[in-house]
């Protein structure tokens, strides 16, 4: 689920999710769009939808859904992509506290979640 910035050829990856996968399985990926490079042990790739869903259709694949959102800051009009929240110091996230509150842009991450159906008709591409 979320790993796939750590996967150093999700090219590759991703085909051997849907292998393993039941037919009408669903393979599940929710990766960063906006978070800080983050080594552990190493961090390649930041996809937005659209790359995931030429990475699950490659995979033969059906796209159920590829969108990217973020669950912080909901209560506030207007967001910016950026970094957590958590990484921010303590005075810049009570300055958007208090900003946010009156229309300013809040920065929040950014996750793309992509959910994919094996489906038994469809045959996989050649590699």
């Amino acid at each position: 689920m979320n790993v796939i910035e750590h996967v150093r050829k999700p090219w590759r990856w991703v085909p051997e999710l849907a292998r393993v996968t039941k037919t009408n399985g669903l393979v599940i990926t929710i990766n960063p769009v906006s978070w800080n490079y983050h080594e552990a042990p190493v961090d390649c790739w930041r996809i937005y939808p659209e790359g995931m869903k030429s990475l699950y259709e490659d995979a033969s694949l059906k796209v159920v859904l590829s969108l990217w959102e973020s669950l912080e800051t909901p209560h506030f009009r207007r967001h910016i992509p950026g970094v957590s929240r958590d990484i921010h110091s303590r005075k810049k996230r009570l300055a958007y506290d208090i900003l946010g509150r009156f229309g300013f842009p809040v920065e929040r991450s950014y996750d793309a979640i992509t959910v994919g159906r094996k489906d038994g008709s469809i045959a996989p591409k050649p590699a």
